[in-house]
């Protein structure tokens, strides 16, 4: 999952920064199969806030 979400950050500064330009098949590839480990980060977060707070 760490990867995975290395790899976002790294999408999410060539999208806010447009390095390079944008390749918008690389978009559409990261938006729906990134999906499932962003859901998964989010329900570990809540949980953990769950616990915490």
């Amino acid at each position: 999952m760490t990867a995975s979400l290395r790899r976002a950050v790294g999408l999410r500064n060539i999208v806010a920064h447009g390095y390079a330009g944008i390749d918008h098949k690389m978009i559409e590839a990261a938006a729906t199969a990134g999906v499932d480990d962003l859901s998964q980060f989010a329900q570990r977060v809540a949980n953990w806030a769950a616990r915490v707070l």
